[in-house]
């Protein structure tokens, strides 16, 4: 991978809200203010906590052939 292309992933990915957030914590039987009670601990500087609605990332090319088996 070069710099740019990097740069480029980053800037698609970097700081949004993943798509499939939802899936996670269903799977997870979370909620999400729960689970970013787990996320601010894990917090490194020079990051900082905000208290921001994220822009939701696109929708993965494969996420509708993912199969997911909750017992």
């Amino acid at each position: 991978m070069t710099r740019d292309e990097g740069i480029k992933l980053m800037k698609k990915f970097d700081g949004k809200r993943p798509y499939s957030l939802d899936l996670f914590l269903d799977f997870l039987d979370l909620d999400e203010s729960e689970f970013m009670n787990i996320i601010k601990k894990h917090i490194v500087f020079p990051n900082v906590e905000e208290n921001k609605k994220l822009e939701t990332g696109e929708k993965l090319d494969d996420q509708d052939q993912w199969i997911l088996h909750k017992e």
